[in-house]
């Protein structure tokens, strides 16, 4: 068995996908979870050989993804491998500090981000193209607290950011810009980015969970031949990502 969780629209024979049907996420799965209520998958202990997660852990607090890991951990066979991949917000720091445009390109660049069609559906109030760096780099991060997003939580500002890395470590200053936004929001929201993570924190997370061995990886570099192909896995925006690999 080799599963895909929060697999959105994947489809791949011999893939079984794991996600939760929802007005912003609508692709039929085999297994229908709700991860912010369901603590439990519903698989046999040491049955799944391969399982891949891709741009989803970044949308759940910490303490699920704590509970999926270990249950991802638990149903995997001895020696099977997790491969998990989402927006490294180390590399967006730094592409941040750095003013480098072209890391957000997307912002700039795709419809989703940018087109009046979309304004209701993600709750915005301006095109990204016309934000900051510095509100791009809060959308990846931490999307409730856009200025640009018109939800009732705190807004970060342009000064703030400023401020929390000229006076904080790196990860200190995430951890302030991800406090969490109330619970409601983040259910009635699940496309939002609400947690960060860089290679070193889902290593530990990976650790914590039961895993063995932790490694980083380049995109298409997989331990598992199947996961190298880039036509079905590690497909979205690679140059802003990382990638990890647990093993049981």
């Amino acid at each position: 068995m080799k599963i895909n969780i929060g697999a959105g629209k994947f489809k791949k024979g011999g893939w079984t996908n794991i996600d939760h049907v929802s007005k912003h996420y609508n692709s039929k799965n085999d297994i229908d979870m709700d991860f912010l209520k369901d603590q439990n998958f519903p698989i046999d202990d040491n049955s799944v050989s391969v399982a891949y997660c891709s741009h989803m852990i970044e949308h759940l607090p910490e303490d699920v993804i704590n509970n999926l890991m270990k249950e991802t951990c638990r149903v995997l066979k001895p020696g099977g491998v997790f491969h998990v991949t989402c927006p490294d917000a180390i590399k967006g720091t730094k592409a941040m500090m750095a003013n480098d445009l072209s890391f957000f390109s997307m912002y700039q660049d795709y419809a989703v981000f940018n087109a009046p069609e979309y304004k209701k559906k993600y709750s915005r109030t301006a095109a990204l193209k016309d934000a900051t760096i510095y509100q791009q780099y809060i959308y990846m991060i931490a999307s409730a607290k856009c200025i640009y997003i018109d939800v009732p939580c705190e807004k970060i500002t342009d000064e703030m950011i400023k401020e929390f890395f000229k006076t904080m470590e790196i990860n200190l200053a995430l951890d302030r810009i991800c406090t969490p936004v109330d619970a409601k929001i983040t259910a009635d929201n699940p496309w939002m980015h609400t947690t960060w993570w860089g290679v070193t924190k889902v290593q530990d997370f990976l650790s914590r969970a039961g895993f063995s061995e932790t490694y980083n990886i380049e995109c298409g570099k997989s331990r598992v031949k199947e996961l190298r192909d880039t036509n079905y896995f590690d497909t979205i925006f690679p140059w802003y990502c990382l990638f990890v690999e647990g093993v049981k």
